[in-house]
Parts: structure tokens; sequence; C-alpha cells
């Protein structure tokens, strides 16, 4: 177990936390004295790799072959959802490429919606269709629950973008963290595997966090955070995750209590309008805490996490 806690945990977090101190030192985009392209490129690409080798790192110590560089090459996955081991890393490259590409804060915010939702609509796609062999899932089935993932993850991006502007940068990716917990938790009982990934995704979104305590966001359109670059994929990827760790699971959890660990950044943005948003940051934090230990205790409760053969 220690080796495993020091691989998808303390690795992670470490090379997540010096790739977002990277990444939010690139200069802020300025219609006015917009920065060259390497200028920015020169600090986010580097932190982009720390946090994409922040992911490798975890999934190389959960196959055993870290300690191995000859069995590297040999790396295959038995699930299409591995490849979100690849995928996450040149998704963060892509949006670290179209950041320091487009000059204009006002252009780069209008195209990072239309790349996040290409990119919802991709992995969703692709983690998802592995279903439908077998006969595990019907295409009807199938089309549906693509449906309901990508308004999910369109609504938790839109909520998360959101509370960071409204002066909760400091903290709010710790409600995407309470999230991928909630998911860990379901996916542990019946996909170890799977749970070991969201686990070590979210001690990098943890790394961000600690980067974002010191850093915080200030900009107030959608993608103009540096730490988006490492949000949004991350992000993407915890809905089909869920999806997956019900499918396999052996207690399978309530419908709407899926529906709320789903959609959790946006209900607990919901609550922060109602009831939180004038208080103070202590409160809003507290309350947002409440929320997210309140359903991680509930999966807890309801599911038994024994080990298992994946």
């Amino acid at each position: 177990m220690e080796p495993q806690i020091f691989y998808q945990l303390l690795i992670p977090f470490v090379l997540s936390c010096v790739g977002s101190w990277l990444i939010t030192a690139a200069p802020k985009l300025d219609d006015w004295e917009p920065p060259s392209f390497w200028q920015s490129f020169s600090l986010i690409l580097p932190g982009v790799l720390l946090v994409g080798l922040a992911i490798l790192v975890a999934d190389f110590g959960r196959r055993g072959i870290l300690e191995q560089p000859k069995e590297w090459l040999s790396w295959s996955p038995k699930s299409r959802w591995e490849w979100l081991v690849l995928v996450v890393p040149v998704a963060m490259t892509l949006f670290a490429t179209i950041r320091s590409l487009v000059s204009s804060a006002s252009k780069l915010s209008q195209l990072m919606w239309p790349v996040s939702m290409f990119l919802a609509i991709s992995i969703m796609a692709w983690c998802l269709s592995d279903q439908a062999k077998g006969n595990r899932w019907s295409w009807e089935v199938l089309f549906a629950w693509m449906v309901v993932g990508v308004f999910a993850i369109t609504m938790n991006l839109a909520s998360l973008e959101n509370m960071i502007t409204s002066g909760s940068s400091r903290w709010a990716l710790l409600i995407l963290a309470g999230q991928m917990g909630c998911v860990s938790a379901y996916a542990a009982q019946s996909y170890l595997s799977l749970s070991l990934w969201i686990t070590s995704s979210a001690a990098i979104v943890f790394g961000a966090f600690f980067c974002s305590v010191f850093r915080p966001a200030k900009d107030q359109s959608f993608g103009l955070w540096h730490l988006s670059i490492v949000m949004i994929p991350l992000a993407i990827a915890t809905v089909p995750s869920l999806f997956l760790a019900d499918r396999y699971s052996m207690e399978r959890l309530p419908l709407w209590l899926i529906g709320i660990v789903m959609f959790l950044p946006t209900l607990v943005w919901f609550f922060d309008i109602v009831y939180t948003r004038e208080c103070r940051q202590w409160r809003r934090i507290l309350f947002a805490f409440l929320i997210c230990a309140s359903v991680l205790a509930t999966i807890i409760i309801l599911t038994k996490p024994f080990e298992s053969e994946w």
C-alpha cells in the first residue's frame, strides 16, 4: 500500500504543484499588449509536461512498471478508458498551444468552449462505445448516456468557471476534487484500477489547488484562467469514469445519487448562488465542503469495497 500512496498521491501532487506554478507564471493575456507566443509557451508547455508526467507516473506505478524502464514500451490498455492516460495530457497540450497562439483574450474565450465541447463528445464516445460490444448496452442507451454526460460536463465546466470568476478561485478546484473522490469511492468496490486513476487525478487537482491558493484568478471569461488548461480535461474525464464505475459496480447506487455525483459541481454552484454567494469566503468553503462530504459519506455507507481483479 505504501508504494501505491507514493505513486498515486505524493508524486502526482508534487509534479502538479510545480507544473501548475509554471503555467500560472505565464503572462496574462491582454488585448492591448498581447504577449508573444514564446513568452507564454516557454512556461506553459513545461508546466503541462510535468502535469502529464504526473499522470503517466501514477499509471506506470499502478501497473508496477515504473521502476522497470524496459517494460515501458510494452504498455497497452486493456480497456478504452485507459487511453485517458495519454488523451488527457494531449488535451492539456492542445489547450496550452491554443492559449499561446491566440493573443486576444476575447478570441481565446470564444474558442475554448467549442474545443472543450469537441473533447467532451470525443472522450465520452470513445470511453462508452466499448459498452456497445457484446450487447452490454444498446446503441440507444449508449446515445442517451452520451447526451446526458456531455450535458453534465457542460454544466460542470460552466459552474466551476463561474465559481472561479466570482472570487472563489483559491478553492473552487476542491469541488472538482470532491467529485473525483465520490467517483473513486464508488469505483473502488469493483474496479480498482479505475478508482486509482481517479484518485491520482484528484491528487493532480489538489496540486493545482495548492498553486491557486497563492495565485488566484482574476479573469472574468471562460478559459482565461491559466489553470483551466489542467481543469478542463480532468473535469471532462471524470464523467465517463463515473459511468464506467456504475457499469461495472457489483452494488449499484440509486439513480438519484448517480445524478448528484454527475452534477456535483453544478449542485455546489447552485447552492452557492442561492445561499452563500454574498457571504464570507469561509462560509462558502464550509457549505461546499459539507455538500461534497455528505455525498461522499453516502456513497461510502451504501457501498462495500472489496478486492477486485480489475
